[in-house]
């Protein structure tokens, strides 16, 4: 088994508990191995298996839970983005980057719109 580990903000906790509440949520999710969130510095470390789960389902179990991760839309302009499998490749492997909420490629725009996790 491939292991990562990634920490990212959470937002919206306003107590020790909220923290364990996020604990929780994450460390149903299949793949993650083990989720420490920690109030006072308000971060997520999470070990898990990227074959299993991605950060964007972590994120989105975050939020689910009433909880933010901060997130930033970086849009790069790219030339000779021709077919739809070239862009579904794309966005397939900057997906997997770390950091990298969730890619899109547009081919009309020939442009790869990035979301990323804010590093704080």
């Amino acid at each position: 088994m491939n292991t990562r580990q990634t920490s990212f903000a959470i937002q919206g906790m306003f107590c020790a508990n909220c923290a364990v509440t996020i604990e929780r949520t994450l460390t149903r999710l299949d793949g993650v191995i083990a989720a420490h969130v920690n109030y006072a510095t308000e971060r997520a470390t999470i070990t898990y298996d990227p074959a299993r789960v991605s950060l964007k389902a972590m994120v989105l179990v975050a939020q689910d839970a009433g909880f933010d991760a901060p997130r930033r839309r970086i849009v790069l302009n790219v030339a000779d983005l021709i077919y739809a499998s070239s862009a579904r490749t794309v966005e397939k492997i900057l997906a997997r980057v770390d950091g990298v909420v969730q890619a899109s490629a547009d081919l009309k725009a020939q442009q790869v719109e990035l979301d990323v996790l804010e590093e704080e």
